[in-house]
């Protein structure tokens, strides 16, 4: 049941002063009580389902608009309509302000509604009415008529716009909430990350725990839609709870329900990951004479969109050739001057907020409002106290940390795909190599495979800034043998265009050729190594046949190709991020390397069963990765790479010749199969595709190889076009 009328009473109000008709109102109304009735069900619907249901439900209605959600439930075999009804509890109508409906049928404006708005509050309200409907919400329900009329005197109206807070998690628990219409959601700051905690609706009461504890607000409460609330101080609230123990049993089974709610949403709901806020932390030691950030600020201040914030919070840092700025200790006092040499780029220096365990009120309130004005806003900070990083980590959309000699506390608390953390070399291999151990085992999610020496730290600036703008590119490359060879073309023709890759992931013979771009080989070494190794070969360049108890091939030669290529070297020692895959067989699910020997991981990669042995390693038996994932689009995505490039060099085995001549042709065509297979899942992760005409070409047909690269470069002019417009949309240059 719906608090109280109090849409009805606006509604009353804007009738009686002209502002809408009658007919206006019912119409109002009635589209009020159906969006009610369904947006109802979607709430109840969703506290009844996992994450991973509530996805596909949402992917179902998204493809379907025509279904209902009824219908779509029912479809997914997730919930019935018997049950639904089953479970929906009594009077649990749920509705959205009265204003918005207005709003959305066109019949009043934002603006003049918002005019009408601030006449309707300040306007004596007829408590009789509100007394009738206080009875029905349990918490009051206990209370004698006369502390009802009390209590109907003391609230006051609020109306939020969707968006805003109605309270902030480190201010003044000065008062609770009962929601009129509208909802409102609980989110708290947790290990780095912003949870949902809860949420309310009609009747629903907030704000209660840091009244009761007489302290600071610890969750943020959100309007999700334009919410109206009526509130109760806290000298009024705590006064019930002392004159009435009906209330104050009422009040405790309130927050017990409340209580059990948050540790639900806490074990199964997502974080938030919506905010303008970018932070970039640069621990203790990382940065000793302020040559990264430098390279980040210039970097940041060419890539981020018009409008955009730097907060440099750095100690003893002044960005080069930037006029000084008066450093404050508070956001809220702190000066803003635009970028050389751009206008709409701004900076700000501030110093010391990150020594705080509690933001101050006003930094809060100023970084808000920033928020709403700022396309975004970076922050170039050291890591601080544990609550600074919590308040910022919890508002953030995705963090960096750069660490060399000393490791903050938080790392193992970061989350794949919002946070990365960059390893910067200390000068000494040992040394890097058992800190890199460390951070492998405590964070191998987060941690950036490739190790930062000093001269890789410029274009790791680089690249930090790009991601942070939202303008990184990733390669994907698929695998097919010989017919790999493409990729040498696709990779001709974007050279030209002056692309700067910022990560690359790739499966069988791609992450040979993506290895090759990823260690810093040029385009005419690599023509050169494939012209020797394989184009110019007679027969197979792999051939050394053996008696096939594990497989055919010793696989020694191949080792031996890898090793001319990539020598010694480790997945560390790479310039561009890689992530090579592989198929671990004692499992059957698709493994990304992140360590380890470049040639072994390549060869591990691309050891197709029967074919080549499989490898042995920690991560488990490894062999093809493209069986499962032959273009491993999705690990970059995972990676929150912004424009990914998928090159797929698959075939449809129904359009190539087949003649089962040998066990050899039948093992690779089956293999033609699985990677055609893996596939078809992976478009979602890609944001464009390159497709060379390789149909008519074998995995071993290294002798055709300069057809082949030619096939490359013919499908990249092909769709050249359409790829600069794309990255031109995605604001890449």
């Amino acid at each position: 049941m719906a608090f109280i009328e109090a849409s009805h009473m606006l509604g009353d109000f804007l009738v009686r002063n002209r502002a809408i008709t009658a007919a206006d109102l019912s119409r109002a109304l009635e589209l009020q009580k159906r969006v009610a009735a369904k947006l109802g069900l979607l709430s109840l619907a969703q506290g009844l389902l996992s994450e991973d249901e509530r996805l596909l439900l949402d992917t179902r209605l998204q493809m379907n608009p025509e279904e209902t959600l009824e219908e779509a439930l029912a479809g997914l075999e997730l919930l019935s309509t018997a049950e639904l009804a089953e479970r929906r509890p009594l009077n649990s109508e749920y509705r959205i302000p009265l204003g918005n409906v207005l709003q959305q049928l066109g019949i009043i404006d934002r603006r003049s509604f918002k005019q009408w708005l601030l006449r309707f509050e300040r306007q004596k309200f007829d408590r009789s009415k509100l007394k009738q409907q206080l009875k029905k919400i349990s918490i009051f329900a206990a209370l004698p008529p006369a502390a009802l009329s009390r209590l109907c005197n003391e609230l006051t109206y609020k109306y939020f716009t969707a968006g805003d807070y109605v309270y902030r998690a480190g201010e003044k628990s000065n008062g609770i909430y009962v929601i009129e219409s509208g909802l409102v959601r609980m989110l708290v700051e947790m290990k780095g990350e912003t949870r949902i905690t809860g949420s309310a609706q009609n009747g629903d009461i907030f704000g209660i725990p840091g009244v009761l504890t007489a302290s600071i607000r610890e969750e943020n409460a959100l309007a999700i839609t334009d919410t109206v609330v009526w509130r109760l101080t806290s000298t009024h609230f705590l006064r019930l709870i002392k004159d009435y123990p009906g209330f104050a049993e009422r009040t405790a089974r309130q927050i017990g329900g409340l209580y059990q709610s948050s540790i639900h949403n806490l074990r199964y709901k997502t974080r938030i990951n919506e905010s303008k806020l970018f932070a970039v932390y640069l621990a203790p030691g990382a940065d000793e004479h302020d040559e990264l950030a430098n390279t980040l600020f210039e970097s940041l201040s060419a890539n981020l969109p018009p409008n955009s914030l730097i907060i440099n919070a750095l100690p003893d840092f002044s960005p080069t050739g930037m006029r000084q700025i008066k450093r404050s200790t508070s956001l809220a006092r702190a000066s803003v001057k635009p970028v050389k040499p751009r206008k709409d780029i701004f900076y700000t220096q501030v110093h010391g907020i990150e020594d705080h365990e509690i933001v101050d009120n006003a930094s809060v309130e100023w970084l808000r409002r920033a928020t709403g004005r700022c396309a975004a806003i970076v922050l170039l900070v050291l890591p601080g106290t544990r609550g600074f990083r919590r308040f910022v980590m919890g508002l953030s959309r995705r963090t960096a940390t750069l660490v060399r000699h000393e490791f903050p506390g938080y790392l193992n608390f970061l989350k794949p795909g919002r946070d990365r953390i960059y390893q910067l070399s200390t000068g000494s291999v040992e040394n890097d190599r058992r800190n890199r151990g460390d951070l492998q085992r405590d964070c191998p999610g987060t941690l950036i495979p490739n190790l930062i020496t000093r001269d890789k730290e410029k274009t790791t600036a680089e690249r930090i800034a790009r991601w942070i703008a939202g303008k990184s590119v990733g390669i994907a490359f698929g695998g097919g043998g010989a017919r790999a060879l493409s990729h040498l073309g696709v990779l001709d023709i974007l050279e030209k265009t002056g692309l700067v890759i910022d990560m690359i992931s790739g499966a069988s013979a791609g992450a040979h050729v993506g290895g090759m771009l990823a260690t810093g080989k040029t385009l005419p070494w690599m023509h050169e190594y494939f012209q020797k190794h394989a184009i110019a070969r007679k027969g197979h360049p792999f051939n050394d046949y053996t008696f096939p108890f594990v497989a055919f091939i010793r696989g020694n030669k191949y080792r031996n190709l890898l090793k001319t290529a990539f020598g010694n070297s480790t997945i560390a020692d790479v310039e561009i991020p890689f992530f090579p895959v592989a198929t671990d067989l004692k499992t059957g699910l698709p493994v990304t390397l992140t360590s380890g020997d470049m040639a072994e991981s390549i060869l591990a990669s691309g050891s197709v069963p029967g074919v080549f042995p499989p490898i042995v390693r920690r991560e488990g038996v490894l062999a093809d990765g493209g069986m499962l994932n032959n273009i491993p689009a999705n690990i970059l995505k995972d990676w929150d790479t912004s424009f990914v490039i998928g090159i797929n060099t698959s075939i449809d085995p129904s359009n190539t010749p087949f003649k089962p001549r040998s066990i050899g042709k039948i093992m690779l065509q089956t293999l033609d199969i699985f990677m055609l297979q893996s596939v078809k899942s992976h478009e979602e992760h890609t944001d464009f595709d390159i497709k060379p005409d390789v149909d008519a070409f074998s995995v071993t047909d290294h002798n055709r190889g300069r057809e082949i690269i030619e096939e490359g470069r013919r499908a990249t002019r092909r769709v050249l076009p359409q790829l600069l417009r794309a990255l031109k949309k995605a604001g890449i240059q």
